[in-house]
């Protein structure tokens, strides 16, 4: 489930989005280039495939990866093949493509006969220019089979051109070529290009990607909720149970578990911590690596923090000191209580069912507000507490000495060391 593929079952619990697609490829009607652009990872094909699962019974839908064509000058000829295998077509479109390479190949051969008679150079070369088609001619028959094809199917064709971005300048001509094919088609059935986009090669080329195109959606989750994906992700017996410490007061139950991670994992997706879906995958991975090494180096962590302080190493941090949040953690021996890791830590802490909380107006959520930082210090186990999660602590004396802070939150440092 955390590999990198993007014909998965959908456990974003995507319908918002999807919604929005179905809706979006419903009202265009006539054919044309949609192009979607969204950072790489951001989940762009993860949707059109769920997409593709809500229309494939009304509509052909197709779908061509460009990067699988390197050198580029064969992209006309592998959609039109792609194409015909989608709707088990191959064997007859490639015998009517090699039909029409047929005379190149004779020019070929004339041309290896005349160039052995002495002399007759200059002939052979003519030989082969007239059997030689123009790069013009070969489109425009490898169009005439695909347009055949789309109007035999009497449905409209959505095809989704993936990694089309891949192929630079290259990418760029066949879409503009692509759309002069679809707005030539008749009006009905439609024939509905996507081409998903990277942003940085969207940012690159947007002009020229603008004279390609006739609809533009730049690319963003909506209202994504990862209780699935964190419930097939994850081992169960990480959320049951409870742990009490040394007064018998509940610390962690394995329902408030889940809410915090969840809701931790929903908030690094929101568009401003610019992480995508992708990253969230390497994230875990990595996460999941460490926890072993933590075991194994005789600490006991808790999968929370051991996540967290890996999300920490992929956001930027606002200090020109330091490139990462982590970097920032290893040398303050802090944990802002602004950041989101705080948030996460601050919430374990105080066993909350989840890292958000209602706003003061109640209509939607927002992070908690932790009163302090997380100090990262030596474990002594002197509060009776273990090493992995944080705890909480308040002064003993009603009032504290001037400059004694009142309260805090304390986290072994050992996460620091991975």
């Amino acid at each position: 489930l955390l590999e990198e593929t993007a014909r998965v079952d959908d456990l974003l619990g995507l319908d918002t989005t999807v919604d929005f697609y179905v809706n979006r490829i419903k009202g265009i009607k006539r054919s044309g280039i949609l192009a979607v652009s969204g950072p790489f990872g951001s989940g762009k094909s993860t949707v059109l495939y769920q997409v593709e699962k809500r229309l494939k019974e009304k509509v052909t839908w197709i779908n061509f990866d460009a990067w699988k064509y390197p050198e580029r000058k064969d992209l006309w000829e592998g959609l039109i093949l792609d194409y015909a295998e989608q709707i088990g077509d191959k064997e007859k479109v490639q015998s009517k493509i090699d039909g029409k390479k047929k005379g190149l190949s004779v020019g070929k051969a004339l041309t290896s006969i005349v160039t052995g008679l002495s002399g007759l150079g200059g002939i052979a070369d003519s030989v082969f220019r007239l059997f030689e088609p123009s790069s013009a001619t070969r489109v425009f028959e490898l169009e005439l089979i695909l347009e055949q094809m789309i109007i035999e199917q009497g449905k409209d064709t959505i095809m989704v051109v993936e990694d089309v971005d891949r192929s630079g300048k290259f990418g760029i001509q066949f879409l503009e070529t692509l759309r002069e094919f679809v707005h030539g088609l008749p009006k009905e059935p439609k024939c509905l290009v996507i081409a998903p986009i990277g942003d940085p090669e969207f940012d690159k080329y947007q002009d020229a990607y603008h004279k390609c195109i006739d609809y533009f959606d730049q690319f963003r989750l909506r209202e994504v909720k990862l209780a699935t994906f964190v419930n097939a992700v994850f081992n169960p017996n990480l959320f049951e149970g409870e742990y009490k410490d040394h007064n018998r007061k509940v610390r962690w139950t394995g329902q408030n578990r889940r809410g915090q991670i969840c809701s931790f994992l929903e908030i690094l997706l929101s568009p401003r911590s610019l992480i995508t879906m992708r990253t969230i995958k390497t994230i875990l991975r990595n996460a999941n690596l460490t926890f072993a090494q933590q075991v194994d180096d005789g600490f006991e962590p808790d999968f929370r923090a051991t996540i967290g302080f890996e999300a920490s190493k992929y956001i930027k941090s606002g200090s020109g000191q330091h490139s990462t949040l982590f970097e920032h953690f290893r040398e303050s021996r802090t944990v802002g209580r602004n950041t989101w890791l705080g948030v996460l830590l601050y919430s374990m802490a105080l066993n909350h069912s989840s890292i958000l909380k209602r706003s003061g107006t109640g209509d939607k959520l927002e992070p908690t507000n932790p009163p302090v930082d997380i100090k990262l210090v030596e474990h002594t186990g002197e509060h009776g507490y273990p090493e992995s999660i944080p705890w909480h602590w308040e002064s003993q004396f009603t009032r504290p000495e001037e400059g004694e802070a009142k309260q805090g939150v304390n986290l072994s440092d050992f996460y620091l060391n991975y």
